[in-house]
């Protein structure tokens, strides 16, 4: 009976230090894979992030009003480039978004059919301060759920980082990403009203538009690993006591 619960216990601890080291490398290595730091820009290599996002996308429908503003939440992922030049610059691209809350799904990428093109950004190294970045991309985009159906933009909503970053992917973005004015959106296809079927007939604007990620701090995700593997290792010895 000693074996057999040492042999448990030691079982336990070689998952819960396995996880802890899983945790720690994951966590540190996503937060740390470009910055922050001074010119930390110019040795950021190509490569992918992926990370939860929120998005608020105010629009109005002609004829019908604004739509509720929804809480949208879901994955994006974007590919990144070398960097190059000078003043250093990474080539971006939103290569799959897709968010959903109250009753909308936002959709961005380059899998969502109809999409007038791909939605490429780039992030530039300031000149006058060297550990922080300016980010922007062209965003094209597909909503679902709205009163006329699914409907898309023809030009670019330009996304701009507006207090730029100091990291790749961003723990947050600092001020606020907005639209640069008004864009038209347009039925993705064929519209519910007939007398409206004209080519070219914007139904609706996109107004404003916030899109942040939620990348958690290296320490805050060590923290939930490490209370996720202790509520396991609890819950088994209370399960054990109970069937005692």
């Amino acid at each position: 009976m000693r074996n057999e619960k040492s042999s448990k216990q030691s079982l336990w601890q070689g998952i819960f230090i396995t996880l802890l080291g899983l945790s720690v490398s994951t966590s540190v290595s996503a937060a740390t894979m470009c910055g922050p730091g001074p010119n930390w820009i110019q040795t950021c290599t190509a490569g992918q992030d992926m990370f939860a996002s929120d998005a608020f996308h105010t629009v109005v429908l002609f004829g019908i009003g604004q739509l509720p503003v929804a809480d949208l939440f879901g994955p994006t992922v974007i590919q990144r480039g070398d960097p190059t030049g000078s003043p250093t610059v990474i080539p971006t691209q939103i290569t799959s978004a897709t968010l959903s809350g109250g009753g909308m799904t936002l959709m961005i990428g380059g899998s969502v059919p109809n999409v007038a093109g791909p939605s490429t950004g780039q992030i530039t190294q300031r000149p006058t301060d060297p550990s922080i970045a300016d980010s922007f991309f062209d965003v094209f985009f597909v909503l679902e759920g709205t009163p006329l159906g699914p409907l898309h933009n023809t030009t670019a909503a330009h996304m701009q980082a507006t207090a730029g970053i100091d990291r790749v992917p961003p723990l947050v973005v600092p001020g606020t990403c907005a639209t640069s004015g008004q864009i038209n959106c347009y039925y993705l296809t064929g519209p519910p009203v007939p007398l409206l079927n004209q080519q070219g007939l914007a139904v609706g604007q996109l107004v404003a538009a916030v899109h942040e990620p939620k990348v958690p701090e290296p320490a805050t995700a060590v923290l939930s690993s490490i209370a996720l593997v202790v509520a396991l290792v609890l819950g088994k010895k209370k399960l054990r006591m109970g069937s005692v």
